[in-house]
């Protein structure tokens, strides 16, 4: 009988004991991070101290712009740039270029009922079997077009037809030939949105060709007649460099609190670039984070192994600032004092697929950080 009244004293002291050392826990936890409440560890370190992956400002723009500021500073510009000149056809003393003719094809800039802004590529083909619009990215891209991964972006409409058009690039060995469905619609769906594996969503470009041409055009075997029209026709650099603004931090000395492991809320605030939808340039459709925690002392390098934040883009980004933030865990693992162990990372696009990567420009200001309680 005793052992059978012992038993559930013991197991109502065990229990009193551990509400008793989660409380002192959790109270020991409270003291721990009261010196960081309310906190911006990025308070001495503005947007100026960032670096760009692309240094050149070949496939991004990282920039200030002092004609737009939030309370009293002064805006970055964040840009994943369009490779190829008058994508939006809105240069009007440029017309059609850069792209040309191939066959009998006739090309014009519509700008009586363009797909999008002021101005879209007319392409009427008359014989599908040898008419065809083209650029020849060699030449237009240049020294942008190194070897690597690339992606195209259009919108385009087939109307009045019911046979579908292809695009053909001439960049990869074999040549590939993407079929896109004809449209009385203005429709986006290249890349591949069923099949965002589709490897035909991405170029390369071979070292081998001494000539890359991308081609729009209608399927040989077809007899009839057609107009595509075209706009928006953006090519962009896919792998690398990463395209995106970064900040390397030392566990100590960076910031005015040590980086210890916790969860943490990054923000600061955007808004749409007042130089979107002029030349060649185009409001951001979404912005991306990632925190980065893996560093190499080998190669004095950021892995990338943190998790992308998408957040897509609201219609009160074009009317004014709005901030945006994110949360996520972070362990911090100090080893070389010297060492960063912490990377942020801010994109005006979604890097992690084709469907998501696009061109785009963005402008953030006063950037934050805090250690927040899980």
């Amino acid at each position: 009988m005793n052992r059978v009244r012992h038993a559930p004293v013991s197991q109502l002291s065990l229990l009193m004991w551990a509400a008793l050392l989660v409380g002192l826990s959790s109270c020991s936890l409270q003291d721990y991070l009261a010196p960081y409440e309310g906190v911006n560890l990025l308070e001495s370190i503005p947007f100026s101290e960032w670096a760009a992956d692309d240094g050149t400002g070949t496939y991004m723009r990282w920039e200030e712009e002092p004609t737009v500021q939030y309370e009293g500073e002064n805006a970055y510009r964040l840009r994943t740039c369009n490779l190829l000149s008058n994508g939006d056809f809105e240069d009007v003393p440029s017309g059609v270029s850069p792209w040309s003719n191939g066959g009998s094809v006739g090309l014009t800039r519509e700008d009586t009922t363009p797909l999008n802004g002021t101005g879209s590529l007319k392409v009427d083909i008359s014989d599908p079997s040898t008419d065809y619009a083209y650029i020849d990215a060699t030449a237009v891209l240049s020294d942008a077009f190194a070897e690597g991964s690339y992606l195209l972006r259009f919108l385009y409409q087939v109307p009045g037809s019911n046979f579908p058009v292809e695009y053909n690039d001439t960049v990869d060995s074999p040549r590939r030939f993407t079929t896109f469905v004809s449209s009385s619609g203005i429709t986006n769906s290249f890349p591949d949105a069923g099949d965002p594996d589709n490897q035909d969503n991405l170029f390369q470009r071979d070292p081998s060709f001494t000539s890359h041409r991308i081609l729009i055009g209608s399927l040989s075997q077809n007899s009839n007649a057609a107009t595509i029209l075209i706009d928006d026709f953006k090519i962009l650099r896919f792998d690398d460099p990463p395209i995106r603004a970064r900040l390397s931090l030392r566990a100590s000395g960076d910031t005015p609190l040590d980086l210890v492991s916790g969860t943490y809320r990054l923000s600061f605030m955007v808004r749409q670039d007042p130089e979107a939808g002029t030349d060649n340039v185009f409001p951001a459709s979404r912005i991306a984070v990632r925190i980065n925690t893996l560093y190499d002392p080998q190669t004095g390098t950021f892995i990338d192994n943190g998790y992308i934040h998408a957040v897509p883009a609201e219609p009160s980004w074009d009317t004014g600032w709005v901030e945006v933030s994110v949360e996520e865990h972070l362990t911090i693992s100090p080893t070389d004092p010297d060492d960063p162990v912490l990377q942020i990372c801010i994109s005006a696009s979604d890097p992690s697929s084709p469907l998501t990567m696009d061109a785009g420009s963005i402008l953030v200001a006063r950037p934050r950080l805090e250690l927040v309680r899980d």
